[in-house]
């Protein structure tokens, strides 16, 4: 974050000292995809694949069809053995029916929307299914006891009871840019509702579904279509959200966006954005296995994110860790993140605890007074292990009874609620 008084910039850093560089793990948790009520090929064959899986050291994929929930459901806790090891909480993002427990009334919902959009000429090969079939006509109607595959609330209360961080992925996984707004608000609604009523808190963090965010404009065709497919796209650009939708998003209490196709990958960032200078902030995010075919690149990544105090969201979905190869590399890199946890080089919170940190360093305010300089606390919360600098390299800041010096021209400080600090500046040596 950045302040500024009297002609001098000042840079405020998100991660607590010691911490330089923080990164949250997080997960798009589904349910199951494209299957009519399973058939027994479709069950034999997962099944015969988790076995493989699990004891002879298979790589079968569990990601697709009848797959895709028992994929899920066991991924999580394959993922949740390896945070208790290493004492780390990450952030789910859940589609609708994996924080229900059930559906045997048929009422729990009300969206259920064909994705008239969805065609291989606007780049949704993968999914063209949704174009011809509503969202959940091959819902089972039944609970977590009788289809573990579907329902998975049962699941997410247990994550929720554990200290893990629930927020929301859309109840219909739709790809929010191309859809018609009364679709957004009643998916948004019927979220939050089922999340009162299943236990959980309403969410504040959204992720988008395809990293829906935005899309391009086909010159030829003039129809929407995916930006990852736009052969022009540096030419006519991402089309955003606009306002309209995103005050659907704020009426329905999010703050924040993740999974932005607007804003992927970009490792540099040491703040939260503000998504289409809305009120709505967004946080940069990178696939884990994006780093999948070397670790050192891994390394080299960690690195850079503690030297420029950068925040990134690591993402994947469960499922993913029933590979093998996946499975292998998950278990390292979050070994090798706990290990810079330790050293005191990258923090490693839930998104919601970053953003509520980004929340309170907000409250600062800097102004001058005859020389000095005075940080504010505008917040009833403490600030404390709080690093900043200033943007001018000519200066530092003279160390006090309140301010230490921490190297690389750093500054620590810790705020009390309502609490000023005075500090004065010094040329640099």
């Amino acid at each position: 974050m950045k302040l500024s008084s009297g002609g001098i910039d000042f840079t405020v850093y998100l991660p607590p000292y010691p911490y330089k560089g923080a990164v949250a793990l997080s997960f798009d948790y589904e349910s199951s995809a494209q299957s009519l009520k399973p058939s027994l090929s479709a069950k034999l064959k997962t099944r015969y694949r988790r076995v493989m899986n699990t004891f002879a050291g298979g790589n079968y994929d569990l990601s697709s069809g009848y797959g895709r929930g028992y994929g899920n459901r066991e991924g999580a806790e394959l993922v949740r053995e390896i945070f208790r090891e290493h004492g780390i909480h990450g952030t789910w993002f859940s589609t609708g029916h994996v924080i229900l427990k059930g559906n045997k009334s048929g009422d729990a919902y009300r969206i259920n929307q064909k994705l008239d959009y969805a065609t291989k000429e606007s780049g949704f090969e993968f999914i063209e299914w949704r174009r011809r079939y509503n969202s959940f006509y091959h819902e089972p109607y039944g609970d977590y006891k009788s289809h573990k595959y579907y329902y998975l609330g049962d699941q997410s209360e247990s994550l929720k009871a554990g200290g893990e961080d629930i927020q929301c992925h859309s109840f219909s996984h739709p790809y929010i840019a191309m859809e018609p707004e009364g679709n957004i608000k009643i998916d948004l609604e019927d979220w939050q509702k089922t999340a009162e009523r299943e236990g959980f808190d309403k969410a504040k963090i959204f992720a988008f579904p395809y990293l829906g965010d935005c899309y391009c404009i086909d010159k030829k065709t003039n129809i929407k279509i995916l930006p990852s497919v736009c052969e022009n796209n540096d030419e006519c650009g991402n089309l955003l959200l606009d306002s309209n939708i995103l005050e659907i998003f704020k009426q329905a209490g999010i703050e924040l966006f993740t999974r932005c196709y607007s804003a992927i990958n970009n490792d540099d960032s040491i703040d939260f954005g503000k998504y289409n200078n809305s009120e709505i902030g967004y946080i940069n995010s990178r696939g884990i296995f994006s780093f999948l075919d070397d670790m050192k690149s891994f390394q080299m990544f960690l690195k850079n994110t503690a030297e420029k105090c950068s925040i990134i969201d690591l993402w994947l979905h469960p499922n993913d860790i029933m590979e093998k190869i996946h499975y292998d590399f998950f278990a390292s890199a979050v070994k090798m993140l706990a290990a810079e946890r330790n050293d005191g080089s990258i923090w490693i919170p839930t998104i919601s605890e970053l953003w509520e940190k980004k929340k309170i360093i907000s409250k600062l305010t800097l102004s001058e007074n005859e020389g000095s300089f005075i940080l504010s606390n505008n917040s009833d919360e403490e600030i404390p292990n709080l690093v900043f600098k200033t943007d001018n390299p000519d200066y530092g800041i003279a160390p006090n009874e309140n301010i230490s010096a921490i190297g690389s021209g750093k500054y620590r400080a810790g705020l009390h609620r309502r609490q000023q600090i005075s500090f004065k500046l010094e040329r640099a040596a």
